[in-house]
């Protein structure tokens, strides 16, 4: 059993809860009816990952508006681990990162 992983953006009421493996996208993964809303956000945006030992990492997939985690943009296709308190950006939806 891992650590569960939300996402949260209490302002636009989005509450995502992290699924190994899953895209972030409009059109693809679990979350494409909450993210479907925001036309920044990249059809198959990026994936979220969880590994023993090393936690949740997310790993851009070429988005068209970026990702990044506290104002860092990501490089595509690199995994990068997430931190309880993390603020992530999909393109210009702000979400932050709870881990416990």
């Amino acid at each position: 059993v891992h650590p569960a992983l939300m996402l949260v953006n209490d302002g636009e009421g989005i509450r995502i809860t992290g699924i190994d493996g899953a895209i972030l996208g409009r059109r693809e993964g679990p979350y494409a009816q909450t993210l479907i809303q925001n036309p920044y956000i990249s059809g198959k945006h990026a994936q979220l990952n969880y590994k023993p030992g090393a936690g949740w990492s997310i790993t851009d997939l070429h988005s068209s508006n970026g990702t990044q985690i506290n104002q860092t943009l990501l490089q595509p296709d690199v995994p990068n681990i997430l931190h309880n308190g993390d603020t992530l950006v999909l393109a210009t939806l702000h979400l932050q990162v709870k881990i416990n």
